[in-house]
C-alpha cells in the first residue's frame, strides 16, 4: 500500500482539490494539462490567491484511492513536509459521512513551521448511472485542538 500512496501522491493533491467536470460551466479556466489530468483555476473573490481544481484518470479503483485519502494518520508518509498528524476525534454519521478533526503540522523550507486543526468530512455518493464518487471537504477550525505554540505560524484560514 505504501508504494501505491507514494504512487497517488499527485493524484491524491488534486483530487483534494476537487473535480473539473463542469468547469467551464462555472467560470473555472484550464491552466494546465497533461496525460489523464487536467487543472482548472478561478479567481477567489476577496483574495489574490486563484481557487484550484483537479481531475485525474488513474489506474486504481476508487475504493483503493479512498482508503489512501481516508487513512489520515498515514498521509505523513506520502505527502512532502507534512510531519505529524494526529485525529483527535472522528465519528461515523447515520447518512456515511465520515467526519474528523484533525492536528497537523507542516514543515516548509526556509519558514517557521505550520500548524493547523481541521474539520475534515468524507463521503461516496453514487448516481443513478452507478458512478461512484467519492467528496471530500475540510477547512480551518479554531475552537479545538492544542493552543497555538510560539514556535509556529497557526494556519487561520485553509478550506477545500
Amino acid at each position: 500500500m505504501r508504494t501505491a500512496a507514494r504512487t497517488l501522491c499527485m493524484g491524491i493533491a488534486l483530487l483534494l482539490l476537487g473535480t473539473a467536470s463542469t468547469a467551464s460551466a462555472e467560470g473555472w479556466e484550464e491552466e494546465s494539462t497533461g496525460p489523464g489530468w487536467k487543472i482548472h483555476s478561478k479567481p477567489m473573490a476577496d483574495s489574490g490567491v486563484a481557487m484550484l481544481r483537479g481531475t485525474m484518470t488513474l489506474p486504481y479503483t476508487v475504493e483503493e484511492i479512498a482508503a489512501i485519502l481516508t487513512d489520515i494518520e498515514k498521509h505523513d508518509t506520502f505527502m512532502p513536509g507534512l510531519k505529524k498528524v494526529q485525529i483527535l476525534s472522528q465519528e461515523k454519521r447515520p447518512n456515511g459521512h465520515h467526519v474528523q478533526y484533525v492536528y497537523q503540522i507542516s514543515s516548509v523550507p526556509v519558514i517557521n513551521d505550520r500548524d493547523a486543526v481541521l474539520y475534515t468530512e468524507t463521503w461516496k455518493e453514487t448516481s443513478k448511472a452507478g458512478t461512484v464518487t467519492w467528496k471530500s471537504k475540510f477547512n480551518a477550525v479554531h475552537d479545538r485542538g492544542p493552543k497555538p505554540k510560539d514556535d509556529m505560524v497557526r494556519i487561520q484560514r485553509l478550506s477545500g
